[in-house]
């Protein structure tokens, strides 16, 4: 075992029952829990050990060692027991809910931008058919829920653009701006020609 986990009975603990203490000061300098859940016990930082060592966050994310290890494809350092419990840790903390509401954000923006699709681009608005048909109640709501998905989605990108600074100049990051940008072409019907 490595000095950074500990095993053993502690109060209140049947014999079958075991757990496992990680300490994570060398792995996540900015770690600091005190609970414990699923059998593992997360020792807790004082304040004094709660000092960065670099106040840019950009300088301190390069240096994690969990970003070290991925960047030279160290993959058999991942799987350790620390490291696993660290990762662990972090998804159910904050990784995960912050997943599910941005998935549940564009599913929501694709639901009804399909929904406004569908209904707008219907047999009455075929091309060739000149008559002109009022919104409907329910094409209206979806143009604002597409709305409202978009300014969201849209926040949440500046956020990461803060965030990530001049490493947020990617691709996938344009192509977002880009789907966002023609959608409420789209869906407002701008004419850009």
């Amino acid at each position: 075992k490595d000095k950074c986990e500990k095993e053993g009975q502690w109060e209140n603990q049947t014999e079958a029952e075991e757990e496992v203490e990680f300490d994570f000061k060398y792995l996540d300098d900015t770690f600091s829990i005190s609970s414990k859940e699923d059998g593992f016990a997360f020792k807790s930082a004082s304040e004094d050990d709660f000092t960065p060592y670099n106040t840019k966050r950009r300088v301190v994310l390069e240096n994690h060692p969990l970003m070290i290890m991925v960047k030279h494809q160290q993959s058999h350092l991942l799987r350790h027991p620390v490291c696993l419990a660290l990762m662990r840790y972090k998804w159910k903390s904050l990784g995960r809910r912050v997943f599910y509401f941005n998935l549940f954000l564009y599913v929501f923006f694709l639901f009804f931008l399909t929904g406004y699709t569908m209904d707008k681009l219907n047999y009455e608005t075929f091309p060739g058919n000149t008559e002109s048909q009022p919104e409907s109640l329910y094409l209206l709501a979806c143009k604002y829920c597409v709305l409202v998905s978009v300014f969201l989605l849209g926040i949440g990108e500046l956020g990461e653009m803060y965030r990530m600074r001049s490493s947020y100049i990617q691709l996938g990051n344009a192509v977002d701006w880009a789907i966002y940008s023609l959608t409420l072409i789209f869906v407002f019907e701008i004419n850009i020609l």
